[in-house]
């Protein structure tokens, strides 16, 4: 399809509207994030309660939360995008095969942002076994879900 004939697109996006979400579904979805949400550190795991909880815009809670509504902005889309992350929602599958001390390390060094030393230190490990697990764990989504690095 040349890219100037957008038309076809334009009626297959008109005639297949996406479904709306139950309100059961939303619930569901809520609840699932906020016990991700439960695994982050506790000023970022406060505000996600807080913009999820809530009704209020971001420019309310950043009136709350005695912050600029950029900065509360930027801190929801980073967070967000870590609760998302298609790696993090692996790591907490009940089905994931991998060891739990390695779904450990991961989650907290993808939702805590926890660095190699950090978790060296807190599992009184090497550093370098700790990002060689960090890398194992990548290399096992990568070959899970057909990725080539």
């Amino acid at each position: 399809m040349p890219l100037r004939d957008n038309y076809r697109l334009d009626r297959m996006l008109i005639e297949t509207p996406h479904p709306r979400p139950t309100l059961r579904e939303a619930r569901q979805a809520s609840e699932a994030l906020l016990k991700r949400a439960a695994l982050l550190a506790p000023a970022d795991r406060a505000l996600v309660e807080l913009a999820v909880g809530s009704s209020a815009s971001q420019r309310q809670l950043a009136t709350v939360l005695r912050m600029d509504a950029g900065t509360v902005t930027r801190r929801l889309k980073r967070l967000l995008g870590r609760l998302y992350d298609p790696l993090v929602l692996s790591l907490l599958d009940p089905r994931n095969p991998l060891p739990p001390e390695y779904r450990q390390l991961g989650v907290e060094h993808l939702l805590q942002g926890l660095s190699g030393r950090q978790l060296a230190d807190r599992h009184q490990m090497p550093v370098s076994q700790v990002h060689r697990i960090l890398s194992q764990i990548r290399g096992w989504h990568s070959a899970r879900n057909g990725h080539r690095d």
